[in-house]
């Protein structure tokens, strides 16, 4: 084999690889954004210590249905947009079902109940600003992270 043809086989598999190596790039410059995975920074808080072993599921429930779950599924906010049964973001965390939005928040670690501000439902408005529903992502937060607060409070969490 000539070198010229040498060259010219190179070439040859190096455009035949060249999608194969742009899809690879892209997908890793663009990451996973779909939620599908647990958010690895934030595990789901150890229940709070005492004799009793913390709340039930349904108390948890019922708090997060007074507490989160009206911001995360007002109709005036962004996160009913995408984060719904069938929508475009996973996990359906804004759900109009309350149990299925609460196993969405609670089951992907998306709520710390110990350290409210860790929360990723928090984090993700600020510092991430992602589809915060005023021009204040930090105030947006605060109310967020209030909210899981209150929840807390409701379960005597810790």
């Amino acid at each position: 084999m000539t070198s010229a043809s040498a060259r010219l086989s190179i070439v040859s598999r190096a455009r035949g690889l060249a999608p194969l190596l742009a899809a690879a790039l892209l997908s890793a410059a663009c990451g996973s954004y779909s939620g599908d995975e647990p958010d690895d920074a934030v595990p789901p808080a150890p229940p709070p210590s005492g004799g009793s072993g913390g709340p039930t599921d349904a108390e948890l429930e019922a708090a997060f249905q007074t507490t989160v779950w009206p911001i995360l599924n007002n109709p005036n906010y962004p996160c009913v947009t995408c984060h719904v049964a069938g929508g475009s973001a996973s996990p359906p965390i804004a759900d109009a079902n309350v149990t299925t939005a609460f196993r969405a928040v609670w089951d992907n670690g998306k709520v710390n109940l110990t350290t409210p501000s860790s929360s990723r439902i928090v984090r993700r408005l600020s510092p991430d600003q992602h589809h915060c529903w005023s021009n204040d992502c930090a105030a947006d937060a605060v109310i967020m992270e209030t909210a899981v607060q209150q929840w807390a409070a409701l379960v005597n969490w810790g």
